[in-house]
């Protein structure tokens, strides 16, 4: 796959009407307008268009339906090269969450041992600063374990503050009812 450099250095210089390549200026601006968490303005300037006439210059080029796939291409790259998934993201906060000393060390005759990071393996992902003091003490600090869980049980709705109600609730109204409900309100 083309790096942005080397896709804009291919891009032509100039293109005719009906022509969906589009320019290096054009190729430029669907990379800034991602880069720039779908900015026009800011993508229309980072790609070396005038900032007097960046706003109208940006919904020009996104009205424009080769711009509109290119942005949407490159999107979707983006979004399959983070491999980001739902389930991903609850693991590694459950990797945090439930981390335990006992991945980190081994305690054995009254003697701390911290373990090689082969040893540690995932765990090592929870290790968030280490220091080695002149003594030759290792102090590390760990990710919020509460944080983790937190957001794990909100995830999995555990802490709850409002009732969640699923389904319908069918209201029946006779004439008796309604004739009270009109006399207490004194309605006709």
């Amino acid at each position: 796959m083309a790096t942005k450099k080397q896709e804009i250095k291919k891009a032509p210089l100039r293109r005719k009407a009906n022509d969906p390549v589009l320019t290096k200026m054009e190729v430029a601006f669907c990379y800034e307008y991602i880069a720039n968490k779908f900015n026009g303005v800011k993508a229309a300037t980072a790609a070396g268009y005038s900032e007097n006439s960046a706003r109208t210059k940006a919904a020009q080029l996104l009205a424009k339906s080769n711009i509109k796939k290119k942005v949407k291409d490159l999107t979707l790259k983006y979004l399959t090269d983070l491999a980001v998934r739902g389930e991903d993201v609850i693991k590694e906060l459950g990797i945090l969450g439930f981390q335990d000393m006992r991945d980190f060390a081994d305690y054995k005759d009254g003697e701390i041992t911290l373990k090689s990071f082969e040893e540690m393996g995932s765990a090592t992902r929870c290790i968030k600063e280490i220091e080695i003091k002149p003594d030759g003490t290792i102090k590390f600090k760990t990710h919020d374990k509460k944080g983790s869980l937190e957001l794990i049980g909100k995830h999995l709705e555990l802490f709850t503050e409002n009732v969640k109600h699923s389904g319908s609730i069918n209201m029946v109204q006779d004439e008796d009812s309604n004739a009270a409900y009109k006399k207490r309100f004194k309605q006709d």
